[in-house]
C-alpha cells in the first residue's frame, strides 16, 4: 500500500512541475500563495468587523482583505503562460462565490453588535 501511494505521489508531482514549467505557474508558490494568506484574511476580515463597530474607516482592512484574497489569482495571471479560458473561469467563480461567503460572515458579525459595538444579549 505504502508503494502504491509513493508511485501515485511520485506521478502526480511530476506531472505538476511538468504542467508548471508548461503554464510559467510554480506550483509551490502559488501553494504557499494560497495557505499563507489565510491567516492575514482572517485578521482583516475581524479588521474590517471591529472598524465598523467603532465606526473607524474600514478602506485600509477592506483593500487587504481584498489582496489576501485574490493574492493567489493575480499571482496566475502574472505568472501564467498559456493558460486555458476554462482556468480563468473557475477562478472568476470560486472568488466570487467565497466573495459571496465573506460578504455573509462579515455582515452576521455585524449585525450580532449594537452601536455601542457590544454583543447583542441572546447572541454568542
Amino acid at each position: 500500500m505504502k508503494d502504491l501511494f509513493l508511485n501515485y505521489w511520485a506521478l502526480l508531482s511530476d506531472k505538476a512541475f511538468e504542467l508548471s514549467s508548461y503554464y510559467g505557474v510554480d506550483p509551490l508558490i502559488f501553494s504557499l500563495l494560497y495557505v499563507g494568506t489565510i491567516p492575514p484574511l482572517w485578521f482583516s476580515i475581524a479588521w474590517i468587523v471591529r472598524n465598523f463597530q467603532k465606526k473607524l474607516p474600514v478602506t485600509v482592512p477592506i483593500v487587504i482583505t481584498s489582496l489576501c484574497y485574490t493574492g493567489t489569482y493575480i499571482y496566475l495571471v502574472i505568472a501564467g503562460q498559456n493558460i486555458p479560458v476554462w482556468v480563468y473561469c473557475i477562478a472568476v467563480g470560486m472568488i466570487a462565490f467565497s466573495g459571496y461567503k465573506i460578504h455573509k460572515k462579515v455582515s452576521a458579525k455585524i449585525s450580532q453588535t449594537d452601536l455601542c459595538g457590544e454583543l447583542k444579549s441572546g447572541n454568542t
